[in-house]
């Protein structure tokens, strides 16, 4: 199964739990990407410095981890896509995707602005990671 993790950015939420779910999954595949958003910029840029540090703490190096945004091939192979995404950012999920029975929300703030705000919700991507893949394997 192909898993498509997409956040605002891809930085961080979605960037994370693709690492942690490619390596707790022995016959699944994920990839991430950012949704597109008219101005924003990063294509190519690397990890957030916090989160980069939060993972390789857990022993994910994620540093040649290049930021992606969504194409129509990741969507249309992707057989599960989870937006991680907070309450303002709702308004972001594209069109094709509303009603889809491949999406899955999960409901995450997405600025957070201490350590202990980056490690809680990393903890909360781990949590849930590991609930999909016992779920699909």
């Amino acid at each position: 199964m192909k898993v498509l993790f997409l956040c605002k950015g891809n930085a961080e939420r979605s960037m994370a739990a693709e690492t942690l779910f490619n390596k707790l999954s022995k016959k699944n595949i994920a990839k991430s990407a950012r949704i597109d958003v008219i101005g924003e910029k990063g294509e190519g840029l690397g990890p957030s410095p916090i989160t980069a540090k939060l993972l390789l703490d857990k022993g994910h190096n994620v540093s040649n981890h290049r930021r992606r945004h969504i194409t129509k091939q990741m969507l249309d192979q992707a057989d599960r896509i989870i937006l991680i995404l907070s309450k303002k950012e709702m308004g972001l999920l594209p069109e094709s995707l509303k009603g889809s029975d491949k999406v899955t929300i999960w409901e995450l703030e997405g600025n957070v602005h201490t350590p202990a705000a980056h490690s809680e919700r990393l903890e909360s991507i781990e949590k849930r990671v590991m609930e999909l893949v016992n779920e699909i394997g």
